[in-house]
């Protein structure tokens, strides 16, 4: 990218020049950032997404499958919600799958999903609303969540 060659020189080994406007046509090279691949994914999710602030859920605004967003990043097609999860969390064991328990499929706030089997997500699914927000208050395990806001 010339831009950020002709300001700030060679790209660090390891990272790759986005544009945290996202628009990829825009040269300002204060718009430019070097990022690893994780930030990257951290950026297209905070630029797909809102936070509710009735809910505190963080809802994916890009494209959906089934209600889900979906994101594509490192060369494959990830659900949004998983995509975040790995990024913070660490990586989902073979044969589980994560919960929202704020039962809105558009989240992708990390403090609203837990890793579960399919019984765990089953018994969470006819719950009221103030029993689902109670538990992600009960489960909430910190503030990661605050990374994928803008400003």
């Amino acid at each position: 990218m010339l831009t950020w060659h002709l300001h700030r020189g060679e790209v660090p080994s390891g990272r790759i020049v986005t544009h945290l406007c996202g628009n990829a046509r825009c040269v300002a090279s204060d718009h430019l950032a070097a990022l690893t691949a994780n930030e990257r994914g951290l950026l297209k999710l905070a630029l797909n997404s809102r936070a509710d602030q009735v809910t505190g859920c963080r809802e994916f605004t890009g494209d959906l499958a089934e209600g889900y967003g979906v994101v594509w990043h490192g060369g494959r097609s990830w659900l949004a919600h998983r995509l975040s999860w790995t990024i913070l969390r660490g990586r989902i064991p073979a044969g589980m799958l994560l919960d929202h328990l704020c039962r809105n499929r558009r989240c992708i706030e990390p403090t609203h999903l837990r890793v579960t089997d399919s019984g765990g997500n089953n018994r969470n699914v006819g719950k009221p609303t103030d029993e689902r927000l109670a538990a992600i208050w009960d489960h909430a395990e910190g503030v990661e969540g605050i990374l994928l806001m803008m400003g």
